[in-house]
């Protein structure tokens, strides 16, 4: 998709925006910085089919005004390209029509206006929100008169977590699309009657009517600060722990949907397919992991259904005196506990954390996990895992850079390659 790939190049994008930022606006601005915050691209391996490709973006953006004030705003929008029968571009309602030539066509909206969910604008104005407190979360913050909101998490039309403060206390708001949060409130009612405070932040309030959610905040270190600090021995014993204790809960299949090994495998080679047809790898590189894949997946048993994060990353932890919280259960599902593990272990190898974490600070985090587990992990299904989440990080990465991304997607897949530990160490 080379005609989307400028606007994953955060210089080109500016370039695109920056001389029609005061259109998109109503009103005179200047365009001193923009970094993508999201990106989210639908390709297609056949041919007939390439020109339906598009791409969603979020950019964040630094502003100047007439008098040289500075100011964050969030622009989200969809790159199509055109079609050659001529066919009508969907866009979101309300998007702004910012850019169209031969190739693409580019309609953003500026944040809280966002379509998919409808109710951000209201609960991102402060006088509106303070109308709509509920109780239990007036009660946490206490003092009202001064809220500031500012936006922790956004993927756009999906969901958006709101930081709500007053210098003395603070809380989040989680929002979602619409329906999709009375069942991610069901899994935090369960846990907090199980653990209580302990281990997760507390659900304040559920409001229907807006699919949200109020939570406390978790007082602490974020994980992955502590990872780019070099505090390994702070963060892998307390991750560890954390993640053991959520595994020892077996799944109820009336709170999460088991995930069925051989949809993974589906699903990772449907991703290496897409990848070979961006010519981020060659056939070899792609037949040769595919394969690997699925003879081992045949091979190896499976194991008991235990509930899983499902989205597992340091940043999903809070340290605070040796233990951890474990945040944002969204994406809980059930499964083997490699997964969970595999996640953790490819997402601390390759995150931007300034520096390689050694192979002792995994070593550790493995070993702590099995003196706390219900069951040790298997080392054969753990590898499995790591290749599946090495797919995943590399599908990522040519999501979110593009064709900027090969040399590093393939240099990823060439580890998922790899035999037995090599696939992670």
């Amino acid at each position: 998709m080379p005609a989307l790939e400028p606007f994953l190049r955060e210089r080109d994008a500016a370039g695109f925006i920056g001389p029609r930022i005061g259109d998109l606006l109503g009103r005179p601005a200047r365009l001193e910085g923009l970094r993508i915050l999201h990106a989210w691209r639908r390709s297609y391996t056949k041919p007939q089919r390439q020109t339906d490709a598009y791409l969603r973006v979020c950019y964040e953006m630094t502003l100047s005004d007439a008098n040289g004030e500075l100011t964050p705003r969030l622009v989200h929008g969809t790159v199509h390209r055109r079609r050659p029968d001529g066919r009508a571009l969907r866009h979101a309602e309300g998007a702004q029509q910012l850019l169209a030539n031969d190739d693409v066509c580019f309609a953003a909206q500026v944040f809280p206006a966002d379509h998919g969910l409808p109710q951000l604008a209201a609960c991102y104005d402060g006088e509106a929100l303070r109308r709509r407190l509920p109780d239990a979360v007036a009660a946490e913050l206490g003092q009202l008169a001064r809220l500031s909101i500012t936006v922790a998490s956004y993927r756009p039309g999906e969901r958006c977590t709101l930081r709500i403060g007053n210098g003395a206390a603070t809380v989040y708001l989680k929002l979602f699309r619409p329906s999709a949060a009375a069942a991610i409130a069901q899994r935090w009612q369960e846990l907090g009657a199980q653990h209580g405070a302990s281990r997760f932040p507390v659900l304040l309030a559920i409001c229907p009517a807006d699919d949200a959610l109020w939570f406390s905040a978790a007082k602490g270190i974020n994980a992955r600060d502590a990872l780019r600090a070099r505090r390994y021995n702070d963060a892998m014993p307390a991750i560890a722990a954390a993640l053991a204790d959520l595994h020892g809960r077996e799944a109820n299949d009336s709170v999460v949907s088991p995930c069925d090994r051989a949809v993974l495998v589906v699903e990772a080679q449907r991703k290496l397919r897409k990848m070979l047809t961006a010519q981020l790898i060659d056939d070899e590189l792609c037949g040769r992991v595919g394969v690997t894949l699925g003879q081992e997946n045949a091979a190896i048993p499976q194991r008991q259904s235990r509930l899983l994060h499902g989205d597992v990353h340091a940043g999903q932890f809070v340290l605070d005196a040796g233990h951890a919280k474990v945040l944002d259960l969204d994406e809980m599902t059930a499964g083997e506990i490699e997964r969970d593990l595999a996640m953790l272990i490819v997402d601390t190898l390759f995150a931007d954390l300034g520096c390689v974490p050694p192979a002792a600070a995994i070593s550790t985090l493995l070993a702590r996990y099995t003196r706390h587990a219900v069951e040790a992990p298997d080392q054969r299904l753990l590898d499995w895992y790591c290749r599946l989440s090495l797919i995943d990080r590399a599908y990522r990465d040519y999501w979110r850079f593009g064709r900027q991304a090969a040399a590093r997607c393939r240099a990823i897949l060439s580890r998922a390659a790899g035999s037995g530990r090599e696939v992670w160490r």
